[in-house]
């Protein structure tokens, strides 16, 4: 969000400044059609686009219904803009959209939408996850763990877990930082992160 003084122009890699420009820019990376691409003279409604999946793969959980939610599917696909996005499968509506301070620069890129022969790469890896399906229902239920897990691929050296037993709140359990430490040696992230012994 455009409030959020911690997303400052050094992490988003624009020139330091221009706040009206990092206002307008925050704004659409949140869907607000500030660029009125549907030449309606309104900046302020929902814009109906997001960045390009190209080689990202879903990932789809079940979620039982709550006390305070119903019964929902949620598929999670990167974009390279940079987003993992959690998309409603009955409504189409996103439940919310995260992604990695390294790839903030990236909003700046397809914002500016300027030709070029370089292709900016984001959460391109496909998109993993698992569950602990106690009761072996194929549905998320309370007080059950769940964890998606999505690489950059061309994006960068980098995979990132979240913990989505919440279907409401996304929380991020871990990352493998390519290039550093005990993954100093790790390539690019193409393969999809799986969970096993």
């Amino acid at each position: 969000s455009e409030s959020n003084a911690d997303i400052d122009a050094a992490l988003l890699g624009i020139p330091a400044g221009d706040a009206a420009y990092r206002e307008r820019l925050l704004k659409w990376a949140r869907g607000v059609d500030v660029q009125d691409v549907d030449d309606d003279g309104d900046i302020t409604e929902v814009r109906h686009e997001m960045g390009d999946p190209m080689h990202s793969t879903p990932f789809v959980l079940n979620y039982a219904a709550t006390d305070t939610a119903p019964a929902r599917s949620l598929v999670f696909v990167g974009t390279n803009e940079g987003f993992l996005h959690a998309i409603d499968t009955d409504s189409g509506g996103e439940v919310y959209g995260l992604i990695p301070p390294d790839l903030l620069p990236n909003l700046d890129v397809f914002y500016r939408n300027e030709n070029g022969r370089e292709r900016p790469y984001g959460l391109d890896g496909p998109v993993g996850g698992w569950f602990d399906d106690a009761n072996a229902n194929l549905v998320v239920d309370p007080g059950e763990k769940a964890y998606v897990y999505v690489g950059m691929r061309r994006g960068g050296r980098d995979y990132y877990a979240l913990d989505v037993s919440d279907a409401e709140n996304p929380e991020l359990a871990w990352v493998v930082q390519g290039g550093s430490g005990d993954f100093a040696e790790l390539g690019q992230s193409w393969s999809r992160p799986v969970r096993t012994r």
